[in-house]
């Protein structure tokens, strides 16, 4: 009998692989200092570190090699596959880094930008403290200013041929003609301070925001384009936010709470996954990777990535 108890817990131990087990595993820690980091394709993966150096990983992160000799001070991708890398002018590469073209030695702006993107069909959005937003439509041949001359537009996203921007007073901006000008959403979504903004799958928008004084709810849900707003959660600290298959995924930078999925069927916010096995440091970048799985990339340099996928329901 005690010879059959004994089988029996350890069988028991045996089919609980998740108990007692970390989900995190610690994947590198590039030297120097990881400044941006974005999944390219096929599991491979950009880092641009602090001396202006562009890195790339072929394995998930754990090892890194040097991506290109060029000095390098911004980097974004489309959705095309396309790599635009700033060095003293743009420069463009559709094969993964083995050729790049660049058509201008003149950049947008004499002004570091304070993000630098892509959107759809060639389009590029360059913003800095002083310019506001400049846009290109031609890869980065020729540039415009817009409308939007507030400071340091932090994103701007496509959806269903409309835009989206954010700065950091927490004001969001849309465009109904592809960039040329751009309209504050005056709406009383009762927030301080946007902190993200992103577009599903599904076309709805997600903001990731600061409670104010009379409303303590920090993410809310727009599908009418920006122009209603429904507050779905309270989420502390909510800087990182993803779109997943029918899910959204919210990372909070302080560590108190990581991981959230919302369930679309009936707003039910899960905790899915734990800070347990991750540094004492704050959130600086992450991503959904091609395996599914979160990446974090810390303020000490180091990253790590959750060992299960995120849509493993």
């Amino acid at each position: 009998m005690q010879y059959r108890l004994l089988i029996l817990l350890c069988l028991v131990n045996f089919l609980s692989p998740i108990r007692g087990q970390s989900i995190w595993e610690y994947r590198s820690n590039l030297s120097p200092q990881i400044l941006q980091i974005s999944s390219l394709n096929n599991f491979k993966i950009l880092a641009l570190a602090n001396n202006n150096q562009l890195f790339i990983s072929t394995d998930s992160c754990r090892t890194w090699s040097l991506f290109t000799s060029k000095i390098v001070r911004k980097f974004c991708l489309d959705k095309m596959g396309n790599i635009f890398i700033l060095t003293n002018k743009i420069e463009m590469s559709s094969d993964q880094g083995e050729t790049w073209h660049s058509w201008s030695t003149e950049l947008p702006s004499t002004v570091t930008p304070t993000s630098f993107c892509a959107g759809y069909n060639g389009t590029l959005f360059y913003s800095t403290y002083e310019d506001g937003l400049l846009m290109s439509t031609n890869f980065g041949e020729s540039w415009a200013s817009t409308s939007l001359k507030y400071d340091s537009p932090e994103l701007v996203i496509e959806l269903n041929n409309y835009l989206f921007a954010f700065i950091l007073n927490g004001s969001i901006f849309h465009s109904m003609n592809r960039g040329e000008t751009w309209k504050i959403i005056k709406r009383a979504i009762g927030y301080t301070g946007v902190k993200n903004l992103i577009a599903d799958s599904s076309g709805k928008l997600y903001i990731s925001c600061l409670p104010s004084i009379t409303d303590s709810i920090t993410i809310k849900l727009s599908e009418d384009f920006g122009e209603t707003w429904l507050g779905i959660a309270s989420i502390p600290d909510a800087n990182l936010i993803f779109s997943l298959d029918q899910n959204v995924v919210f990372v909070s930078g302080n560590r108190s709470d990581i991981i959230w999925k919302l369930w679309k069927e009936n707003f039910d916010w899960k905790k899915v996954i734990f800070n347990e096995g991750l540094p004492e440091k704050l959130i600086l970048d992450g991503f959904l990777g091609s395996d599914t799985k979160l990446y974090l990339l810390f303020e000490n340099g180091e990253i790590f990535r959750s060992i299960y996928p995120l849509n493993n329901n």
